[in-house]
């Protein structure tokens, strides 16, 4: 079983910003990186740790 990278908030913001500048696509950086473009979320996670990340895909036009 393959085990994933844990990603803080601020982790993911430095990536969608790396994303961005490296002017490809997000499935392209994604790839790039090796990260697993679905999003898993635990029950047992903070909403508004949820709805941050939610809303930075929307910034980033991920979603």
């Amino acid at each position: 079983m393959q085990q994933y990278q844990r990603r803080e908030v601020q982790d993911w913001l430095n990536l969608f910003e790396q994303q961005k500048q490296s002017g490809l696509t997000a499935v392209e950086f994604c790839r790039q990186q090796q990260i697993n473009a679905q999003l898993t979320v635990p029950t047992n996670i903070n909403p508004h740790w949820v709805a941050t990340v939610m809303n930075t895909f929307r910034i980033f036009k991920f979603v």
